[in-house]
């Protein structure tokens, strides 16, 4: 039993003298990628920090070396950490630092650092600044250097003289250079985005100490002045966003239909089997997928389909067109169409301080409104977001003879075929129409006519039909409809000159 605890005393001495080497080396192969997602759990009560280490050492494969002074017991429950995240809380904890240098992790006190720090050679080293003024980092010098270290700034030969730790060279040196830079200036002229969007980006992606971007509206250009890293940055984004965008021709035809009493809720969509004498009998050329029910009806007509119907509402009906618009848009980019009027109306503003009204006459947009937002697929459809509306102005007699604004709206998204017709129905409105009812001959005498003649104001029910084609455009489609209207207008100008010498002529 002596014997044994003798070997266990010689033991523990030879122990105690390796943990106490002015430098305790812990090493083992260094495998940082793997120490650095290799998670571990820790669980020590008042253990030695050193024997910690040694145990993150070993659990981590990664080398680790203590300062002498590193000392101390340690109590730590950690689970699901890395190795350098276990030893960074730990030494945190104790008032430790550490620092890695060539796959070796070196422990130390704080007042080690500051020892070093006090006792290390310093160097000066002058940097010749060539495109960035020498005051302008003066401050950002200041913020990196140590304690001991020392910046001076020589605003003529546009120089600064750093001086410190060698270490501490090394490391603001790259900091100058990245600042000091070459400057570059490019021109960007655009083709196809708007130089006010691209220059959005721009701020966004180019701060101020980095570069400048100028806008010229005129020529929708930007120019962009900064390092070549940055405008390396400019030329990737604008490459991205200044491309030719496909363009689509939305094609239109808004018709008005006055209902008399048999046709008091609109036209009859839905598949009639025969044909009534108070029916508009349009339904036997659409489709099955016409949805009916609600304020609007919504459906699909083919090119064949399209040009019945047409013919069919214009003579079985009174219909009456409004427009025909043909507007071209770019892909994603709204298009809006109206068919109204501007109906004024008077804004009183009361200014508080003097007490005194001031009159302002503003119009508003009543009538047919047709906003269109088309959004090219690449299987040949385009997505549609469409929003009609249909409003009407009528005067309050109630209310100072105020403006007031019946609306019908809605909002829907379709998805067509290139060249199918979208057609929407059910949009009802009221319009107000005065009619004079008189008596036969005495309803004309003069002055006394007029107690033989009334003025009788009638509703009218009228609804409003919106047929929308839409073509994607491509270059040779462009082309084709250049050629074509270019043609129309050539033989309009012949069809002219003829009607013209034959009027001559007679």
């Amino acid at each position: 039993k002596r014997l044994n605890f003798a070997n266990l005393l010689r033991l523990s001495i030879f122990k105690g003298i390796i943990l106490c080497v002015c430098l305790n080396v812990f090493s083992c192969n260094v495998y940082t990628q793997e120490s650095d997602s290799l998670r571990i759990n820790l669980d020590v009560k008042n253990m030695s920090i050193i024997d910690v280490m040694r145990l993150l050492a070993e659990q981590g494969k990664v080398n680790i070396v203590a300062s002498r002074n590193v000392q101390g017991r340690v109590s730590a429950k950690l689970q699901d950490v890395s190795v350098k995240q276990a030893l960074g809380a730990i030494l945190d904890a104790n008032n430790f630092t550490y620092k890695e240098e060539d796959g070796i992790i070196k422990v130390f006190t704080r007042q080690d650092i500051i020892q070093k720090e006090q006792t290390a050679v310093l160097v000066s080293k002058i940097f010749q600044l060539k495109n960035i003024k020498a005051a302008e980092i003066r401050q950002i010098l200041n913020s990196l250097k140590s304690p001991r270290g020392k910046v001076e700034i020589d605003a003529v030969s546009n120089q600064a003289v750093l001086t410190d730790s060698h270490k501490k060279v090394d490391e603001i040196s790259e900091v100058i250079y990245t600042f000091d830079c070459p400057i570059k200036t490019q021109i960007y002229n655009l083709n196809y985005a708007d130089a006010s969007e691209i220059n959005a980006k721009l701020v966004n992606l180019i701060p101020k100490q980095e570069g400048e971007v100028f806008v010229d509206k005129r020529t929708n250009s930007i120019v962009v002045r900064a390092t070549e890293a940055t405008i390396d940055k400019a030329n990737q984004l604008i490459n991205n966003w200044d491309k030719h965008c496909e363009q689509v021709l939305i094609e239109a035809k808004i018709l008005e239909v006055s209902l008399d009493n048999t046709k008091g809720l609109g036209i009859n969509w839905e598949y009639q089997s025969s044909a009534k004498s108070n029916a508009i009998n349009v339904s036997s050329v659409l489709p099955a997928s016409i949805v009916t029910g609600g304020i609007f009806k919504i459906g699909t007509l083919t090119e064949d389909e399209y040009a019945v119907t047409i013919q069919a509402l214009e003579t079985s009906t009174n219909t009456n067109v409004l427009s025909s618009p043909r507007i071209s848009v770019m892909d994603n980019t709204e298009a809006n169409i109206l068919v109204g009027s501007a109906e004024p109306y008077v804004s009183i503003y009361l200014d508080k301080e003097t007490n005194t009204q001031t009159e302002e006459t503003k119009f508003i947009n009543v009538g047919v409104k047709l906003k269109v937002t088309p959004q090219i697929s690449g299987d040949g459809y385009v997505r549609l977001k469409i929003h009609p509306e249909v409003s009407s102005a009528r005067r309050v007699s109630e209310v100072n003879n105020a403006l007031a604004i019946d609306t019908t709206q809605a909002d829907t998204t379709v998805l067509v075929k290139d060249g199918k017709t979208i057609v929407l129905a059910g949009l009802i409105k009221d319009t107000y129409s005065d009619i004079v009812a008189k008596v036969p001959v005495l309803g004309d005498v003069p002055i006394l006519g007029i107690f033989f003649r009334n003025m009788v104001k009638t509703k009218i029910k009228k609804e409003i039909i919106v047929f929308i084609t839409p073509h994607i455009l491509n270059d040779k489609r462009i082309e084709d409809d250049l050629d074509r209207r270019s043609q129309a207008v050539k033989d309009a100008l012949q069809a002219a000159a003829m009607q013209w010498d034959k009027y001559r002529e007679q």
